[in-house]
């Protein structure tokens, strides 16, 4: 049964206004929990094997952990990185193609720096959350009116 949430969400809101204007050190806190169980659940989507401790060691204290690949430091460092720049981000009044482009430069470049940031030129494999492999054929000029279409539902939204 599918429950209206547009209710809760108002009272939740309410509520938050009510303490506001939230303190620095309050609103540092809640863009830290963002970023690291944001980093922690997208990347175990992605296959990635740290947890959400391990997560936040790794974006907190900057130490390793043993028996996780160093791919996978990069990742949860390049992800946070890349948060970081959408909340730059937001403060403007659009996103474009090449802020999206500078978005997976941060994600990727200790990763892969030669592609970081570019648009894929050959056919890629993309992982669901149940591991099974799905193909993607999309063009260049694909890929770009997808990026737009995004941008401009997020924009109207």
């Amino acid at each position: 049964m599918y429950n209206n949430r547009f209710k809760d969400n108002n009272e939740c809101r309410t509520k938050i206004n009510e303490h506001r204007p939230l303190s620095e050190d309050a609103l540092k806190q809640i863009k830290e929990y963002y970023k690291i169980g944001l980093t922690y659940a997208s990347n175990a989507i992605e296959g990635n094997t740290l947890n959400l401790a391990e997560t936040k060691v790794v974006l907190e204290d900057g130490i390793t952990i043993g028996g996780k690949s160093l791919k996978e430091h990069y990742e949860a460092i390049g992800h946070a990185k890349a948060f970081d720049k959408i909340v730059e981000l937001s403060q403007n009044a659009i996103f474009t193609e090449e802020d999206i482009k500078s978005l997976h430069k941060l994600f990727y470049n200790q990763i892969d720096e030669v592609n970081a940031g570019k648009y894929r030129t050959s056919q890629t494999f993309y992982r669901l959350i149940l591991y099974r492999k799905i193909e993607l054929y999309c063009s260049l000029e694909c890929k770009k009116s997808l990026v737009m279409i995004t941008i401009t539902g997020l924009l109207s939204y």
